[in-house]
């Protein structure tokens, strides 16, 4: 698809989530040289709290839950900007999940990272003409 926009002098941006099947820095780098931006899919609430019932631990409180996936998300990023200077972040969508990705903003800024936008809460819908697989729609 990356290489059929660029064809076409279509720039798009394309999210990346840190999981083996699509973190694959060669392909990142291909898109990237193409002219596309690239961002990360974040979905840490979800991350965090799998790694924790793996392990049988238990959260002590929301804040908790959090700060841990706070602290996910940042190492997450740095890895990414090892590859790609990443530059906007968008949640992934997990239907079945009781965790919002997003909730990490309620106590944390993602601008303080050098992040410039996040569509769920920078985009105006009615003014941008955006396609999600969100639901597998």
């Amino acid at each position: 698809m990356a290489k059929l926009e660029h064809d076409l002098g279509i720039k798009t941006t394309y999210y990346f989530r840190t999981i083996p099947q699509t973190l694959k820095p060669d392909i990142i780098k291909e898109i990237s040289d193409m002219g596309h931006e690239v961002g990360y899919h974040y979905e840490t609430m979800d991350t965090i709290n799998e790694k924790f019932k793996m392990n049988n631990l238990k959260f002590k409180s929301e804040e908790e839950r959090i700060d841990a996936a706070y602290n996910l998300f940042c190492e997450n990023l740095e890895q990414f900007r090892k590859i790609y200077p990443i530059k906007t972040i968008c949640m992934h969508g997990s239907p079945r999940s009781e965790f919002d990705n997003r909730d990490i903003w309620k106590k944390y800024s993602y601008k303080d990272l050098g992040i410039v936008g996040e569509p769920y809460f920078d985009i105006d819908f009615d003014k941008v003409f955006y396609l999600t697989d969100t639901g597998r729609r």
